[in-house]
C-alpha cells in the first residue's frame, strides 16, 4: 500500500511539473490557439497495481499508445470524446497487454492556452472492462500541438500518463 502511495504521489508531481513547466516556458503567442475540432497524438506513463478481486494481477507497469479524439468549444467550455489504444507493459517490453480506453471529457479554458477537464468512460484491458474517471490539465505548446498531464483511476488502477497531441483545426 505504502508503494502505491508513492508511486501515485510521483506520477502525480511528474505530470503537474511536466504541463507546469511546458505553461511557463511556452512563449507568448497570440489567443488564436483553436480547442475546437480533431487531434490525435501519443501518451506514455505508468500505472499502479492492477488488483482484481483482492488479488494483485500485475506490479506496476508502463504504458504507452496513441489517441485521438474531437472537441467542441462553447465559450470557457470544451467537450469531446477521445479514444486510446495502448499497451501496458508489466515484465518486459515486447510483451506488451493491449487496453483501450473511450471517454468523455469535459472541461473549461483557463486562459487561452490551458484546459482544465474531468473525464469518464470505459476501458478494457486485462482483468476485463471497466468504468474510468479521472482529470489532467492540457497546455498549448504551439500553433497547433498541445502536451497534456492526467491521473485516471479505474476499478483496478490507478494510471497516470503525459502525452503530445496534434491539433487539426489550427
Amino acid at each position: 500500500m505504502r508503494l502505491g502511495k508513492s508511486f501515485a504521489s510521483a506520477a502525480i508531481g511528474a505530470a503537474l511539473f511536466v504541463t507546469g513547466a511546458a505553461a511557463e516556458e511556452a512563449p507568448a503567442m497570440d489567443p488564436d490557439f483553436d480547442w475546437a475540432g480533431p487531434y490525435f497524438g501519443i501518451y506514455g506513463g505508468a500505472a499502479d497495481s492492477i488488483i482484481f478481486r483482492g488479488v494483485r494481477l500485475v506490479a506496476p507497469n508502463a504504458e504507452l499508445g496513441v489517441q485521438a479524439g474531437y472537441n467542441f468549444v462553447l465559450g470557457d467550455l470544451v467537450a469531446g470524446i477521445e479514444g486510446q489504444f495502448g499497451a501496458s507493459f508489466y515484465d518486459c517490453f515486447l510483451c506488451g497487454d493491449p487496453l483501450w480506453r473511450l471517454t468523455g471529457r469535459l472541461g473549461f479554458l483557463a486562459g487561452y492556452r490551458a484546459l482544465i477537464y474531468a473525464e469518464g468512460g470505459v476501458i478494457g484491458y486485462l482483468p476485463g472492462v471497466s468504468w474510468i474517471v479521472g482529470g489532467g490539465t492540457e497546455i498549448a505548446v504551439g500553433e497547433s500541438w498541445s502536451m497534456f498531464g492526467e491521473a485516471l483511476k479505474s476499478q483496478f488502477t490507478w494510471t497516470f500518463l503525459v502525452g503530445l497531441n496534434r491539433h487539426l483545426g489550427n
